[in-house]
């Protein structure tokens, strides 16, 4: 909590393992992340009904670059991958997503470490942006990989 939420870059927050596992976090829906179903739109435009493992999904992501079935949801909240970044003196990666929810606008940051995965969610009207809170992940995630987590 220390390193994410209380520096005020960083609204609410999770770590979890690479695994799915939910290891500590603070925010809505972040205590532990959520599990539920929701209905999605497939290609043909018809709608199906899937499982949300947060957790799951989030680690998934974070170590494959491949967005989960459902797409990547925080905290019951879609959000839309935007860009990658791979740090190259670490090889660290980043995903950076934008909120999709029109009434609270921000984003999210996703950093991988050797075994964990940081999770990261500001909001504009709160005054955070999207380059402290990715620069708190990242920091976070490169402290755990330099201490072998």
């Amino acid at each position: 909590e220390t390193q994410l939420i209380a520096t005020g870059d960083v609204a609410e927050g999770a770590i979890l393992g690479t695994d799915g596992t939910f290891w500590a976090g603070k925010g809505e829906g972040f205590e532990p992340m959520q599990v539920y179903k929701a209905t999605i739109m497939q290609d043909d435009g018809s709608e199906v009904e899937v499982q949300i493992d947060e957790s799951s999904n989030v680690a998934s992501y974070a170590t494959t670059g491949e967005k989960p079935n459902g797409g990547v949801r925080l905290g019951n909240t879609k959000y839309l991958p935007v860009n990658k970044d791979v740090d190259e003196e670490t090889g660290i990666p980043s995903y950076y997503l934008r909120r999709m929810d029109a009434a609270k606008k921000g984003g999210a940051c996703v950093c991988k470490s050797q075994s964990a995965v940081i999770v990261g969610v500001w909001f504009q009207d709160a005054g955070q942006s999207a380059f402290a809170c990715n620069q708190r992940c990242f920091t976070l995630a490169k402290y755990l990989s330099e201490n072998g987590m």
